[in-house]
């Protein structure tokens, strides 16, 4: 797709003092698939943005970084050429719990061993008259090259990831030892769930590379940052809790955990959808599986049984309100995950008796 005309990018001017606004523009294109002209909205949203707050580690531009990461990020997906070895596996509620996908579901370059961003605070982006999203712009030669392009759009969303996490992290380091939530402005909870985003990108980086432990280690960060200062059955923590559960292929017993505490999650929001529609239909949601850290030895057979009982009364649940119908098919996608973790388990400790 070739760049917008000049002429067609002057038409934003209106918005040079208001680029939050242009930012949704943004978002309105890659919600329409528009990628390529989103991209370009953005980079000038982030130059407006940049006038506007006067420097470029304003923690305001951490979320236009962020948002150009997964515009790139989601341009990708829809080239099928990129598209990971796992590809197939992730598309629809078997890589997600969430409409927005931010997974950049292509073979990552493996050139170096070790994760893609060993500590961010030791990948203090270059200071530079450039910034981030620009270096997008200064890798056309590459569209000559298909594995070029490939390399550089990954680097590009690695430096906006790397930047935005940064600028949040330097921003947010004086409020980290607030224990009373209450007492933080919205403003500041709401970037420590950007942070939170910038993990989950993280880990789906890695995942894409088929490091699933060091994809596990991210999300548990953003885990971390959600369950103490997002709603607690927030959809992006369950979302968090799907991928835990996708990476530990090493792990049966964390796979198991969590894909039931993203099954809880869920259900809770069934139940509010089931409340809305006037139904006296619900499902009964303990606490103490949500907040549960660990499975004994016991367990995993309760959590089958206790999903294969919820997963019969779930498929009765349909009654043509969308909503529904999809939070009752994710479900259904989730119990057979957690049927199948659950098998696992029993054959891990069969393994360790053997071993014994």
């Amino acid at each position: 797709m070739e760049p917008a005309p000049k002429e067609e990018t002057q038409n934003y001017i209106e918005f040079k003092d208001h680029p939050s606004d242009l930012f949704k523009e943004a978002s309105k294109k890659f919600n329409q698939s528009l990628f390529e002209e989103g991209i370009q909205i953005l980079e000038t949203a982030i130059k407006f943005a940049i006038e506007k707050y006067g420097s470029e580690t304003d923690p305001h531009l951490a979320t236009f970084f962020t948002h150009y990461a997964e515009g790139i990020t989601r341009k990708i997906m829809e080239n099928d050429e990129l598209l990971a070895n796992k590809g197939e596996e992730q598309n629809g509620p078997e890589g997600s719990l969430n409409t927005k996908e931010v997974t950049p579901e292509k073979e990552a370059e493996k050139e170096e061993d070790g994760p893609i961003v060993e500590d961010i605070n030791e990948n203090k982006p270059a200071e530079t008259n450039e910034n981030p999203a620009e270096s997008n712009e200064n890798n056309e030669n590459a569209e000559q090259n298909p594995n070029q392009e490939d390399a550089s759009d990954e680097q590009v969303i690695i430096e906006n990831l790397v930047t935005s996490s940064f600028i949040l992290d330097k921003f947010l380091e004086p409020y980290n030892k607030e224990t009373d939530i209450s007492k933080l402005s919205p403003e500041v909870i709401s970037f420590y769930n950007d942070l939170a985003f910038n993990y989950l990108m993280f880990g789906e980086l890695e995942k894409a590379r088929s490091d699933f432990p060091k994809a596990s280690e991210y999300y548990l960060k953003a885990v971390e940052l959600r369950k103490k200062y997002d709603k607690k059955y927030s959809r992006d923590l369950a979302e968090l809790y799907f991928n835990l559960g996708f990476v530990y292929d090493f792990d049966p017993r964390k796979c198991l955990l969590s894909y039931f505490k993203a099954k809880c999650i869920m259900e809770f929001h069934l139940n509010e959808e089931l409340k809305k529609c006037g139904s006296n239909i619900s499902l009964t949601i303990s606490e103490d599986d949500l907040n549960l850290s660990e499975i004994s030895e016991n367990d995993p057979k309760l959590f089958l049984n206790k999903s294969i009982v919820l997963s019969n009364a779930v498929s009765d649940l349909k009654n043509g309100h969308d909503e529904i119908e999809n939070l009752v098919f994710v479900l259904e996608s989730l119990y057979l995950k957690i049927e199948d973790a659950g098998v696992a388990c029993s054959q891990f400790d069969k393994y360790q008796v053997e071993k014994q």
